[in-house]
């Protein structure tokens, strides 16, 4: 939604709760039916929310500025996606309660930002654990212990979770056309079809194929 009225410009999006709860369910191994979000406040570490606000001042930005049509390069559909992916990650890394000062625990959530700053940049390209070693500055142990404190999930199985459930975002918003999940899949950095289609239906119970068929409905 984009408004503009004198002075003032109004841009908004609707990120539905059926699909968070669904994403976040998928990216934590929990049944959607059985996960409870947290209904309080949550807290960021200062570094994760300072660059969540700075993303989101980002996407705002474009958007206030583009033209909003969908030959613009800046859809609405695709700020929501952008903003749902952002939301979706600072939930996962948010804590109900004031994150502790142990030098132990902030040094892991420096790992995981730095790894995942690597990641964002390698876009649809690959990112292997000596990319994530390199950017992090720190051994394999340090980085899987920095992880399974932070996401529950090994390095290389979050991102790859990650790229899944962008995948779906896509997949949920896209036209029904032949060769669309190829091409989603290609997106977002899955080059193997069929490992894709595979993780894909272990992770959200359905094929690629039905996801995109139920965006039409």
């Amino acid at each position: 939604m984009h408004t503009r009225g004198g002075q003032r410009e109004q841009i908004g999006c609707v990120l539905p709760r059926a699909r968070f709860v669904e994403t976040v369910a998928a990216l934590c191994g929990a049944d959607p039916d059985t996960l409870a979000l947290h209904e309080g406040a949550l807290e960021l570490a200062p570094a994760a929310s300072r660059r969540l606000r700075q993303q989101l001042l980002a996407i705002v930005d474009r958007g206030v500025h583009a033209d909003l049509k969908p030959d613009s390069g800046c859809a609405p559909f695709d700020l929501t996606n952008e903003i749902f992916e952002l939301m979706v990650e600072a939930y996962l890394h948010a804590r109900p309660e004031p994150m502790p000062k142990s030098g132990c625990i902030r040094n892991a959530g420096r790992i995981v930002r730095a790894a995942e700053e690597r990641f964002a940049q390698a876009g649809a390209g690959p990112v292997s654990l000596a990319d994530l070693c390199a950017a992090t500055g720190v051994g394999k142990s340090v980085l899987y212990l920095a992880f399974r404190n932070y996401c529950r999930e090994p390095p290389i199985a979050y991102f790859h979770k990650r790229r899944l459930a962008k995948a779906r975002s896509r997949l949920l918003d896209a036209e029904p056309r032949r060769g669309e999940v190829k091409r989603t899949a290609f997106e977002v950095g899955m080059t193997e079809l069929g490992r894709f289609s595979r993780d894909y239906r272990q992770l959200f119970g359905e094929s690629p194929s039905v996801t995109l068929n139920r965006s039409a409905v």
